[in-house]
């Protein structure tokens, strides 16, 4: 049973499921919270229309908020909405909400609902107050309804789950994006397919000193909204085009060593939008052939993109590093490269998982190569992942000699060898000749002629299998691992010839002429012993160092394959600030108090409950986190909370420090 509770005009529902809805168990479930949250809809806005506010809570200009609210009112109208819901996010001048007051002015008979988890209404977040001292003081309060969620919605970061929750229990045909992060992101991919269209209004916010659009743009099923002034923002979308593609490697014909070229079947799919109507112009980086038999498929599609398919056969160069061979593994990377960035953005293609997949056959002719693919492992769980990724970035302008930056898309596949051919066809010969070397000994030693001849003969036959190897690769400037290998093959056997063809002046100049046959067997033994130990030394030092090289090799790739894989997660999730190593995270546009900026040593210490260094045990102090910049007041008994919950996460080098969204923040505070 749900109860009205009004309190300083605000009224607050209880939208929690009641006993007979939950399970044993104890943990109501999420159809059993929509039901809950419907019932509670139904008492405040019985069969109205509703619609659906979001966007960026901090960081917008007030200026484009006046003209977004403007442009909000009319589409309110055009729509016949009479009710308008968010996710119960606090007022602020440059966020998203800003926009519910300039709506209550202009169309007073709209009702306003907001979702909140029950334990955020008197406190959150760097407030206090909670939710209700954020809109008390506002003209908004008279008209507001609040409807009580139980707190596990929205729970452990995932704020997108309220939003999805909330979407569902009102059955709203409309969101409204004031721009968005990576929780409206998150909250499309899941609403995907069920018949909510998101309007979208350009909004950006500034973040360290840098425009920050909507993680929805150019998505498909998001229409972008024109606004009746002109907004702060130089790259807006309605100024600039937008691109998004996906590319599937169908099969990967072959890899060429010696013409150092990569021969592949891709299915590419683009889909673009430009402000005059033109077509962008694409450049396949390193491609030396292109063959699309028929030709590209277009279609215009209803919401103004073009759509273009076309299957494809190739060939592109892909420089190889051959010194580890035959250990040794390779980067293939397909580059595209469009527009200059304050012309175009370039994203993925709406409705897919990956911006580049591999085709379940597409390795199918690598069963009769010498190659593999190499699968990377995601950071969260030890299963190989597709081994196709993909980045999304722009090109430096230090590229260009007119000094300007490029948007581009980087399809990474990492192959390695498979060494056996190698191994048993041109090293096992190889290592089989120098054991042959070893038998040399067995010829009576005053037979030097038969043990010389012997000696050139197994020579000549290590040059020949030299050759094989020659006609396999390109011609370098430096040596490879299995040169190295036959290079020092060639030294122990001429070692081996000198021995014999020296021991043998040695023996015959006077006065060594009459050497006793025991003095000479002597020799004989302690030179084939000697040989043995640099035979077994040096096969050792080659076999560790290969399976080295090997482990190496693929490490360093799958790291450059992760690197891709981290920058298209951060694409989706929430941003978050970035220092180098060293350094501290800070938000730039912040304008509150002074407060001490927290550095990584502060951070270990705070994961092992230990206070900062200069405060003591049960002090309180503000510090500013990584993912929003906004302060968090913590003291001993919240950090070793923290500490409990989760460890810290920290990334150093050129993608700076990454610090993991719970660390540090009070239980339900939003990523955002």
């Amino acid at each position: 049973m749900t109860s009205v509770r009004p309190i300083s005009g605000i009224s607050y529902i209880d939208a929690r499921p009641s006993v007979d809805m939950t399970p044993s168990d104890g943990e109501p479930s999420d159809e059993s919270r929509i039901e809950a949250i419907r019932i509670a809809f139904s008492k405040v806005a019985h069969g109205a229309l509703a619609a659906h506010l979001k966007g960026f809570t901090s960081g917008v200009l007030a200026s484009d908020l006046i003209i977004i609210g403007d442009a909000i009112v009319e589409l309110l109208k055009e729509r016949k909405v009479t009710v308008l819901c968010w996710d119960g996010d606090d007022f602020a001048d440059d966020s998203f909400t800003k926009v519910l007051t300039r709506v209550n002015e202009s169309l007073p008979q709209v009702q306003f609902v907001a979702f909140l988890r029950s334990e955020e209404q008197h406190s959150r977040y760097q407030n206090k107050m909670g939710f209700d001292g954020s809109w008390q003081s506002t003209s908004l309060a008279g008209n507001l309804s609040v409807l009580l969620c139980d707190n596990a919605v929205g729970s452990h970061d995932r704020y997108e789950h309220l939003g999805v929750v909330g979407l569902k229990a009102t059955c709203a045909p409309l969101v409204i994006a004031v721009g968005g992060g990576g929780v409206l992101r998150k909250e499309f991919d899941q609403m995907l397919g069920q018949g909510v269209e998101y309007a979208l209004f350009d909004a950006v916010r500034i973040r360290d000193g840098a425009e920050e659009h909507a993680a929805i743009i150019g998505l498909d099923g998001v229409v972008l909204r024109p606004v009746s002034g002109k907004l702060s923002n130089k790259t807006a979308a309605s100024e600039c085009g937008m691109l998004t593609v996906a590319i599937k490697v169908m099969k990967i014909i072959g890899i060429d060593e010696k013409a150092q070229t990569i021969d592949l079947i891709l299915f590419v799919r683009m889909e673009w939008i430009m402000p005059d109507g033109s077509d962008p112009w694409v450049d396949w980086r390193d491609c030396l052939s292109w063959d699309n038999g028929q030709g590209p498929n277009k279609k215009l599609l209803p919401n103004g993109y073009t759509r273009e398919t076309q299957t494809v056969r190739a060939t592109f160069l892909q420089p190889l590093d051959l010194h580890h061979y035959p250990f040794d593994a390779h980067k293939l990377e397909i580059v595209l490269v469009s527009n200059p960035t304050t012309d175009i953005k370039m994203d993925k293609l709406s409705g897919v998982k990956d911006a580049a997949t591999l085709h379940t056959h597409a390795v199918s002719l690598f069963d009769n190569s010498s190659w593999r693919s190499l699968r990377p492992k995601s950071a969260k769980n030890e299963e190989p992942m597709d081994p196709v990724v993909c980045r999304f970035d722009s090109t430096p302008a230090s590229e260009s000699d007119s000094s300007i930056s490029y948007v581009r898309m980087s399809t990474r596949l990492c192959v390695e060898r498979q060494a056996e051919f190698t191994i048993f066809n041109v090293l096992m010969p190889n290592f089989i000749l120098t054991i042959f070397m070893l038998m040399s000994y067995a010829i009576p030693r005053e037979d030097v002629s038969d043990r010389l001849a012997y000696h050139v003969t197994v020579l000549l036959a290590m040059f020949a299998g030299k050759l094989v190897t020659v006609g396999m690769l390109p011609v370098t400037s430096y040596l490879t691992f299995i040169d190295w290998y036959m290079f020092a093959s060639y030294i122990f056997v001429v070692a081996i010839a000198l021995e014999v063809s020296i021991t043998k002046l040695l023996v015959d100049l006077p006065p060594h002429a009459y050497i006793g046959e025991h003095a000479l067997t002597t020799t004989d033994q302690a030179s084939f012993y000697t040989f043995l130990g640099v035979w077994f030394l040096y096969h050792f030092g080659f076999t560790a160092v290969g399976l080295r090289l090997q482990r190496n090799s693929r490490h360093h790739l799958e790291s450059w394959l992760q690197e891709a894989i981290l920058d298209q997660e951060r694409r989706v999730q929430t941003p978050r600030a970035h220092a180098r190593k060293g350094s501290c995270c800070r938000r730039a546009d912040w304008r509150g108090s002074s407060s001490r900026v927290v550095t990584e040593s502060d951070y270990r210490r705070i994961s092992k409950g230990a206070a900062p260094v200069g405060r003591g045990a049960g002090q309180t102090r503000e510090v500013r986190c990584a993912w929003d910049g906004r302060p968090r007041r913590t003291d001993a008994a919240e950090r070793g909370g923290v500490a409990q919950e989760t460890a810290q996460h920290l990334e150093f080098g050129a993608l700076g420090v990454e610090l993991d969204r719970r660390a540090l923040a009070e239980p339900g505070s939003p990523p955002y």
